[in-house]
């Protein structure tokens, strides 16, 4: 399976220095620990503005990553719940996020015990 992370944008952005990109990585990894729960709650209850936001937010800091698949999805999920349209679609969403946040917690504490 590919990797769903990238870590060459941060990288960059961080200008080489690895201190920096640890930091950013656990940034990420604190987010998705709490963004998960909060879309996944927000789903439950059709709370659909905090849904929101929480795409809103988890969508940036994806994007540090590298994450382009998963950016693109949280914006879908974002623009939907903004709406109120094609609400039907957020179950296999939410799903399909939970999976893309899995792998990259896994690819990244790999990343943090080798670096």
């Amino acid at each position: 399976m590919a990797n769903i992370t990238n870590l060459e944008f941060i990288t960059g952005f961080s200008k080489g220095n690895m201190e920096r990109v640890r930091k950013y990585v656990q940034m990420f990894l604190e987010a998705s620990a709490e963004g998960m729960p909060a879309i996944e709650k927000a789903h439950a209850d059709k709370d659909w503005k905090t849904l929101k936001t929480a795409a809103h937010t988890l969508k940036s800091i994806s994007g540090y990553m590298g994450m382009t698949d998963t950016q693109n999805l949280l914006k879908k999920m974002e623009e939907n719940a903004a709406t109120e349209k094609q609400l039907d679609d957020m179950p296999n969403d939410v799903s399909l996020l939970r999976q893309h946040l899995q792998q990259a917690e896994e690819e990244l504490n790999g990343f943090l015990a080798q670096n």
